[in-house]
């Protein structure tokens, strides 16, 4: 068998703003902007293994760089009777500086060296959608 493992941990603060702004008598539109500066722990991990335990090669390394983060959410807003909320909105978080793996199979078991590719800008966005009940 054959496992490869590109973990990244991120950590720091974050600093961000946001601004609602009501457009009805029950509704609201609101922006939420954020950024930070992440450190990135990144942990490679690659290991051929036998079925039965007896023999396995190994490689992995570990590497710590800078990230830039930058968030943005965009909601929309209904409140609908006291005490109940419902939001729907989309939010995009991008991250520059990462890592990511270039040919994630090594083919040299005596020396498994797996490519990775620093610096890759990845974009991670989507709808959400929520509901919130206050007592």
């Amino acid at each position: 068998n054959y496992t490869n493992t590109l973990s990244q941990r991120m950590y720091g603060p974050m600093l961000g703003c946001g601004h609602e702004v009501f457009v009805a008598s029950q509704f609201s539109l609101s922006l939420d902007l954020t950024g930070s500066l992440l450190l990135d722990v990144v942990k490679e991990r690659a290991k051929y293994k036998l079925e039965d335990n007896t023999i396995q090669s190994k490689w992995g390394d570990q590497s710590f760089r800078l990230v830039p983060n930058a968030n943005v959410a965009f909601n929309a807003w209904w409140y609908p009777v006291e005490g109940v909320q419902l939001r729907l909105g989309y939010q995009a978080m991008t991250f520059y500086n990462t890592v990511y793996m270039i040919n994630p199979v090594g083919f040299n078991y005596g020396n498994i060296a797996p490519q990775y590719e620093f610096k890759a800008f990845r974009l991670l966005h989507g709808f959400n959608l929520g509901i919130g009940f206050f007592f």
